[in-house]
């Protein structure tokens, strides 16, 4: 594997990435290629290294980027704006398609989590994609965040987020509270509290104990700002979904998914057109069936590896 750094510009913002070549690469050839897009409160190093050691020993070229406001990337911590995020990862694959190495009418779309609904909504938007993984995707932002609320509390929700736009408006700030307020429900933060270990435990994984113990420092927030909930739970990938065909769709997801349920990948599968298939990840949480040591993780990535050689063929 060889690996060289990627910086590209998004709306005059300077994005950080890593473009990824096959050791099997010879020069002169033109290779399918994979954009990897990660999560929520995520970085580069950190989901995408789960998957490109299996798209690169099936012969594709890779890219992983940090959006704007993450990680190594420009912008304002604790803004997380999904259709800002949607926009970087179409710099990022017109970046891609620049590269020597890469067949710029050969490639292809995984997102995990946030970064499924982005790479779905960017697909929906952007037909340069030509096949697109939602790996525990987010489907619809507004229903994940509602779940399990009461009208009562839903609606208090949505009074504060219109107090907030006023306030920016007036003022230009917008008020921040902890990532875990995205969820207002009692079983929903316990769920987060179950997730949250999973997700320490996986950080430590990709980055080593010492620089997962403060995320922050990686350029991955504590605390999101009142805007970026309110343009979470606008985000709606599910809306969009039927414009990506005729390209292939695949939906990964767990059935035990305590982070974004099941049902909601489900029922935007069902608001897919064809080509799509739906793969239901069984006995595995959010971030389980990625994971080396998880059983799941040798049953299912090579799936996923395998339906993009499908799609797009090294050799063809």
């Amino acid at each position: 594997m060889r690996s060289r750094s990627a910086r590209f510009y998004s709306d005059g913002l300077k994005l950080a990435g890593t473009l990824f070549v096959p050791d099997d690469y010879e020069p002169g050839q033109k290779r399918p290629a994979v954009l990897i897009c990660h999560g929520r409160f995520a970085i580069k190093e950190w989901v995408p290294s789960r998957w490109t050691p299996h798209f690169l020993a099936a012969g594709y070229v890779c890219m992983v980027f940090d959006y704007r406001n993450l990680g190594e990337s420009e912008g304002t911590p604790g803004r997380i704006i999904p259709d800002e995020e949607v926009r970087d990862a179409r710099h990022a694959l017109t970046y891609l398609q620049c590269q020597p190495e890469v067949d710029p009418a050969r490639i292809g779309a995984l997102g995990w989590g946030l970064g499924g609904g982005v790479a779905v909504s960017a697909a929906a938007h952007d037909a340069r994609i030509k096949a697109v993984v939602c790996a525990s995707g987010v489907a619809n932002g507004g229903r994940y965040g509602r779940v399990g609320m009461s009208d009562a509390a839903w609606a208090a929700r949505q009074e504060q987020i219109a107090a907030d736009r006023r306030e920016r408006v007036l003022t230009g700030r917008s008020a921040r509270l902890p990532r875990t307020e995205i969820l207002g429900r009692p079983d929903a933060q316990r769920a987060e509290r179950h997730e949250r270990q999973n997700w320490i435990d996986s950080l430590v994984a990709a980055v080593g104990p010492e620089r997962a113990a403060d995320p922050a420092k990686l350029g991955i927030p504590d605390e999101i700002t009142l805007e970026s909930m309110e343009a979470l739970y606008d985000f709606a990938p599910d809306a969009v979904v039927d414009r990506i065909a005729p390209r292939p769709l695949l939906i990964v997801h767990a059935r035990d998914d305590h982070e974004f349920p099941f049902e909601h990948a489900a029922d935007m599968y069902e608001r897919a057109a064809q080509p799509k298939q739906l793969i239901a990840v069984e006995d595995a949480g959010h971030l389980d069936w990625i994971d080396p040591a998880h059983p799941s993780q040798q049953v299912y990535v090579p799936q996923v590896v395998a339906w993009m050689q499908a799609q797009l063929p090294i050799d063809a």
